[in-house]
């Protein structure tokens, strides 16, 4: 990460804060960019209502800065999910995995009212793939091998990760898939038994954007 992007996450984060003022239920995803929006809360002594988690990561970084939080199986709704993104594209589709966590992060924003995703400027692109071309995708551990015969057949090229998921399953890192349809990819992902949650968020996009150059924070529109 350069100093840039470090500062445009801070700047981010410090505007996430503006963001949860009406809010009774928060949620946080997991990532660099939600770990100083946990760290700007903290910061500012702000104390939340209810705040719900996406990763095991970012539940043990909020209570380590005094932060109660607790896991989305204690609630049904969540009013406002902040998360970053690897990649997101001009209709606000995205690629997200790097950390692992895309099964409580799906989970996370198909409960919210409102999700809210936060970038700097080197994660915008055209179209997903343009500068992080990899899918990560969460099975079950009896699936593993079966799992990477079918992506094999997609055309992509699966890598075992060693570190496992927030549940214990395994993660393969998908590199070489064509993103041209991200929909289509997306379903025939989701087809694949074994597969608990992927990456790409194409049926669970943002309701709304922010990027930084470090300099200023931007809300975005879909083109």
């Amino acid at each position: 990460m350069t100093d840039q992007q470090d500062l445009a996450k801070t700047m981010l984060a410090e505007h996430a804060l503006s963001l949860l003022e009406g809010h009774r239920v928060i949620g946080l995803g997991a990532g660099s960019t939600v770990m100083k929006v946990i760290d700007a809360i903290a910061a500012s002594k702000r104390v939340l209502p209810t705040v719900i988690v996406a990763s095991l990561a970012t539940l043990d970084r909020c209570r380590s800065s005094g932060i109660e939080a607790e896991l989305m199986q204690s609630v049904s709704h969540i009013d406002l999910y902040i998360d970053g993104a690897d990649e997101v594209d001009s209709s606000f589709c995205c690629i997200k995995g790097k950390g692992g966590a895309m099964t409580g992060e799906k989970l996370c924003a198909e409960m919210a009212a409102e999700f809210i995703v936060l970038v700097d400027q080197t994660k915008l692109v055209q179209s997903l793939g343009s500068h992080w071309p990899v899918i990560a995708i969460e099975v079950v551990p009896w699936a593993r091998s079966s799992v990477g015969r079918a992506i094999v057949k997609l055309g992509g090229k699966p890598a075992l990760r060693a570190e496992k998921s927030d549940m214990g399953n395994e993660i393969i890192d998908c590199h070489g898939l064509d993103f041209a349809a991200p929909y289509t990819l997306s379903d025939r992902l989701n087809q694949i038994t074994g597969v608990v949650a992927h990456g790409l968020f194409v049926h669970e996009k943002p309701t709304q954007v922010f990027s930084s150059d470090g300099n200023t924070v931007k809300a975005l529109t879909i083109e």
